[in-house]
This record gives structure tokens, C-alpha cells and sequence, in this order.
């Protein structure tokens, strides 16, 4: 594979992760750290119920508006806000009906296609903010 052909599916890996988050290419060992709660969530099926949390309980109208990509060989950056309408229960929040605009952004470590390891950084309180359930 050419230095292009991994930038391009690298490019189409990070884009997964807030397009289409079903299908985001995740290594079993995956380790995704979210920032904003100071929490770790080791494994594939830990990051699959993070997503799911995000892109479909909480959320089943979320959009991601993508702002910045920078891609490279083994990592790459996306920056974005995320629109939605919290209808569902959040972690632990019963649906508000509210919407939120948060903005975030995920840094990940891409090897043979898939993500390996991932942060994400946004403020939690400014989601929470908008949910009501903070001043």
C-alpha cells in the first residue's frame, strides 16, 4: 500500500468513527479514553457501548459536523461538533428532549486499517449545560 492509500484509509477509519460508528474499525484491544468524564474504556465492546451511548440511545438523531481532519500514516485528528436531540436515556440521564451542540475532538493511533487507540476531548459540563442538569 502506498503512503496515499494509507492516508486515504486512515482518512475513511477516523471518519467512520462519527459518520457511521456501527461500523468504525476498532482493534479488539482498542483503548479509548474520554477526557471530558476522566474515563477508560478498554476493549471493543466497551468503545462500541460508548458510541452507542452517544450515536443511538442518548441520541438517535446525532449528527457530527465535521470542522478539521489531519491524517497521517499511523494517526490521525478530527475535530467536529456533535449535533443532537437527547431523546433517549445518557448515561444514566433520562431523555430531556433537548438539544445539544458540543464541540470534540478525537485524536487516534491507526495501524493496518483500524483504531488502536483513541482520546476524546470535549467539555462535559458545557453537555451538561445544555441537557438542564447544570448551571
Amino acid at each position: 500500500m502506498t503512503v496515499e492509500e494509507c492516508i486515504e484509509a486512515n482518512r475513511q477509519v477516523v471518519e467512520a468513527f462519527v459518520r457511521a460508528p456501527a461500523a468504525v474499525a476498532l482493534v479488539e484491544e482498542v483503548v479509548l479514553k474520554d477526557l471530558a468524564q476522566n474515563c477508560t474504556y478498554r476493549g471493543r465492546a466497551a468503545v462500541v457501548a460508548l458510541l452507542r451511548a452517544f450515536f443511538v440511545e442518548g441520541f438517535a438523531q446525532a449528527r457530527a459536523e465535521v470542522q478539521t481532519m489531519l491524517v497521517g500514516e499511523c494517526a490521525a485528528m478530527l475535530e467536529f461538533v456533535f449535533h443532537g436531540r437527547q431523546d433517549g436515556l445518557f448515561m444514566g440521564i433520562p431523555a430531556t428532549g433537548r438539544e445539544v451542540a458540543i464541540p470534540m475532538v478525537l485524536v487516534c493511533r491507526i495501524a493496518a486499517e483500524k483504531i488502536q487507540q483513541a482520546a476524546l476531548y470535549y467539555d462535559a459540563g458545557s453537555l451538561l449545560r445544555q441537557l438542564g442538569m447544570a448551571i
